[in-house]
């Protein structure tokens, strides 16, 4: 079922599939916040007023996140362009290949120069 979605997507999408994939998938980020904020209430006496203003900084620090993040993947697909494009050829492809299968661990090498401090520092109050 899913690889009948995931092949739908893709015919649906061509090229640009890779990116709305992740740009979707980013959007994840979003809900564990709510999540952690959730959380916190249940442990700190929040009320309204503090629980949304956190919800908003919070939410809008992963939307900026989110943003950049997509700007890196993006960069890092380009190799995989012409071969998403429909330019199927023995460089293309292993060009496409090294892109796409790299991906993961070239955004975590990149993503040190973009990452907020929001997200890669754990905080701690006292």
């Amino acid at each position: 079922m899913l690889r009948t979605i995931l092949s739908w997507a893709y015919d649906r999408f061509g090229a640009r599939y890779p990116r709305l994939a992740l740009a979707l998938q980013f959007q994840v980020a979003h809900l564990v916040v709510l999540g952690g904020l959730w959380m916190l209430d249940l442990y700190v006496e929040l009320s309204d007023a503090q629980f949304w203003r956190i919800a908003a900084i919070t939410q809008a620090a992963v939307f900026v996140e989110n943003c950049a993040a997509l700007l890196v993947v993006s960069k890092l697909l380009r190799p995989a362009d012409p071969w998403l494009r429909g330019e199927r050829n023995p460089v293309t492809a292993l060009a496409a290949w090294r892109a796409l299968a790299g991906l993961p661990l070239e955004f975590l090498r990149g993503a040190g120069r973009c990452r907020s401090s929001s997200t890669s520092c754990p905080c701690r109050s006292t």
